[in-house]
């Protein structure tokens, strides 16, 4: 029996109905491997779907009633799903690849932008990047809100897991060709 591997689902978020249905009808008609199980308008109704639907990736906007983005995933104590931004601003860049954005992407949506990103997605969810990444970025959104220096604890992905260690316990850094030599007190 051959079997088709299950597809990526999707959830839209934007306050403009007019872009869920472009962005809707690009990813039927370029990307095929991704099913949009949902959309919402703004981010009380983002996050219901969310946590109802847990879908691989979330093609989010920035600007919306009630809030932004960001102030929608601040909901979540870990992100379990990848983000890609649309937007129509350039200005949020940075700060959307701190939330460790899968991609940023403009309005309008370039096609093969929003093919690489879903092919993006599947790459990375076939190595071993993905088991670790939501233990990296709970840590990230964690040192984010933190304001005491002294809280910040980094996180380091290796094959065997993510460790993570409060930033005072380490004493050096050492490079060693391709790798970093962590010592430790």
């Amino acid at each position: 029996m051959n079997t088709m591997p299950a597809p990526l689902t999707c959830i839209l978020v934007d306050d403009e109905p007019g872009n869920i249905i472009t962005l809707s009808e690009l990813l039927r008609e370029y990307c095929p491997e991704i099913a949009i199980v949902d959309t919402a308008q703004d981010i009380n109704k983002a996050y219901d779907s969310i946590k109802q639907n847990r879908p691989d990736v979330v093609f989010l906007d920035i600007e919306m009633p009630y809030g932004t983005a960001f102030d929608l995933l601040d909901k979540f104590g870990i992100v379990e799903f990848e983000v890609v931004f649309i937007t129509a601003f350039n200005d949020y860049a940075i700060r959307a690849f701190k939330y460790a954005a899968l991609d940023y992407l403009l309005k309008p949506v370039d096609i093969l932008e929003l093919q690489n990103a879903v092919n993006r997605h599947i790459v990375k969810q076939n190595s071993h990047v993905q088991h670790h990444q939501q233990e990296l970025v709970s840590n990230l959104i964690q040192n984010l809100k933190q304001k005491d220096p002294d809280g910040f604890k980094l996180a380091i992905s290796v094959k065997e897991g993510v460790f993570v260690f409060q930033t005072n316990d380490i004493i050096s850094l050492e490079g060693q060709n391709n790798y970093t030599r962590f010592l430790f007190s």
